[in-house]
């Protein structure tokens, strides 16, 4: 556990990371599934029921499972109000409310220098996966399991982790 002065030093690094990550996870949507998403969500809104062969490719003739048809629907839906752009930064924040997780529970285990150094390089490798996709929702997952499962250990209720 950090003591106050740990903490105190703990404060500036900590927004430094938050507003890295922020920025390293907003950029311009160039795949192509993104899109792909959102028409999904859109057919799947106006038509009343998810697909069960692809609609958008000429040469579809195979099942197709739209495993994504929740997320795309509430994509869709969110892209209607806020738009691409609200889309990327909603998508940075969930990164970034992840990542923060994963550096509190990283701060709780090293000194402030090296839970920092060790959650740049998680978010660093993670990188190439911050699209605006559905999966973006594991990352957030993913960080609140670690947090739980850290004050699973530091208080033994296991209450949390149901």
């Amino acid at each position: 556990m950090m003591n106050g002065y740990a903490r105190g030093h703990a404060a500036p690094l900590f927004a430094v990371f938050l507003a890295a990550t922020f920025c390293l996870s907003t950029f311009d949507i160039t795949e192509h599934d993104y899109w792909w998403h959102l028409a999904t969500g859109r057919y799947i809104i106006e038509g009343g029921w998810v697909p069960h062969r692809d609609v958008f490719s000429y040469t579809a003739t195979r099942p197709w499972v739209a495993h994504y048809w929740l997320a795309d629907v509430i994509g869709y839906t969110l892209y209607r109000f806020i738009g691409t752009p609200g889309l990327i930064l909603l998508n940075a924040a969930l990164i970034t409310l992840s990542f923060s997780l994963v550096l509190r529970v990283a701060l709780s285990a090293a000194t402030p220098f090296i839970a920092v150094a060790a959650s740049v390089v998680a978010v660093y490798a993670s990188r190439s996966r911050f699209y605006v996709r559905p999966e973006t929702v594991s990352f957030l997952f993913s960080g609140v399991y670690l947090w739980l499962l850290y004050r699973w250990k530091r208080t033994g209720a296991v209450w949390p982790l149901f």
